[in-house]
Formats: C-alpha cells, sequence, structure tokens
C-alpha cells in the first residue's frame, strides 16, 4: 500500500508545479521526481540536488505599504525685535524730560477787574416762568492782560432780596416777572451775588 500512496502524492505535486502554484506546507522541502515502475510498484526517485524551489511566502493584495500621513510639525518662526530708533542728541533712556513750572502770578481779584454776568436761560416767547441754568462771571484784568471765568451752580441756596431763601437759577424770573426789580431779573442776580459772594458785575448777558 506505500507504493500507491507515494505515486498519488507526486501526482498532486507535480499538477500543482506544472499550475504555478505554491505547494502546501505539507510539501514544503520535498523535492518529486518522475517515477519509475518496478516489480514492487512505483518507486520514488529523488530530484538532483540544486533542482528543489525555493519556498516563498503568498503575495497579499491587500496587504499595502503603511506611510505616515502626518506631516512633521515645524516650529513657529517669529520675527527678529527690532528696537526703535533714538532720535535727539539728549536723548537718555529712562530719564524723564525736565518739568518746568510757571507761576500762575497772583489771584484773580474780582473787585479790581470788570465783570461780566452771563445767564442762559430756557425762557421762551410763549410766556410762563424760565430759569437760568447756567449762570457764570466773566472777569477781564486789563492791567495783567489775563481773564477767568467763574460758573455759579444752579441749586445754591441763597437770600433773595424781598422773597426770601430760594435757588439762584429762579432769581432771574422774580426779578422780571414777580418782584419787578429796577433793571429786571439780571439786576436782582447781581446783586445776589454781590450779596453772597462779593462779586460786582457791571454788564450782563443773556442768551
Amino acid at each position: 500500500m506505500k507504493g500507491p500512496k507515494l505515486w498519488w502524492l507526486a501526482a498532486l505535486a507535480m499538477l500543482l508545479l506544472t499550475a504555478g502554484c505554491q505547494p502546501p506546507p505539507l510539501f514544503a522541502g520535498i523535492a518529486v521526481a518522475p517515477a519509475t515502475q518496478t516489480e514492487a510498484g512505483y518507486a520514488v526517485q529523488r530530484a538532483p540536488a540544486g533542482l528543489v524551489a525555493p519556498m516563498s511566502p503568498l503575495p497579499n493584495p491587500q496587504r499595502a505599504a503603511i506611510t505616515n500621513p502626518i506631516a512633521p510639525i515645524s516650529q513657529p518662526v517669529f520675527p527678529p525685535r527690532i528696537a526703535p530708533p533714538l532720535y535727539g542728541d539728549n536723548f537718555a533712556l529712562g530719564s524723564p524730560a525736565p518739568f518746568t513750572f510757571t507761576s500762575p502770578g497772583p489771584a484773580f481779584a474780582w473787585s479790581e477787574t470788570d465783570n461780566f454776568l452771563v445767564l442762559g436761560t430756557d425762557r421762551r416767547s410763549s410766556g410762563g416762568s424760565w430759569r437760568t441754568d447756567t449762570i457764570m462771571v466773566v472777569g477781564l484784568d486789563r492791567a495783567r492782560n489775563r481773564a477767568a471765568v467763574l460758573s455759579i451752580p444752579r441749586d445754591l441756596y441763597v437770600q433773595i432780596p424781598g422773597y426770601g431763601m430760594g435757588r439762584i437759577n429762579q432769581v432771574d424770573h422774580l426779578g422780571e416777572a414777580v418782584l419787578g426789580t429796577p433793571g429786571g431779573g439780571p439786576a436782582l442776580v447781581s446783586s445776589v451775588l454781590d450779596n453772597t459772594l462779593g462779586i460786582t458785575t457791571d454788564h450782563w448777558l443773556r442768551v
């Protein structure tokens, strides 16, 4: 029974080699040659040395070369820092410029200046009461060629001649429409400023 089994194995190996297929692992390392018939059956002849085909792995079409899809990260490049140019012969970094203090001169003497009373009113041509929410005194010091402006708070509580205590922004209306002060409302406002602050105004302007 040994002879027929070897014959079938040899025939199967020859078919695989003829078809260009790699023999299965069972036949790895086995060289097959044509058999000769003897009285006992078929005898297997060994292939001459050097005729055994080397074993190679079957190609895998699904296996592809793996490449790195991630590009290498490069370090950010920043522009060089350039120091700003320094101009001027006397320029020194970190040293402040000298400060020259100018004396304001003597205090403004309102009793020695020409003073103008400026009234800003919400008076309407249709009549009714009004308020002077803007009250300013402009002084001109002609001897020293200078001027000063004093703003009076509209809610300053003052003594109003012929009326009593009240806010200064209602004095213009009281003097002209209620009390009938000679010179009208600006004259009464000037009198209140003289009695309260000691400032005399010789001219007035209502806007």
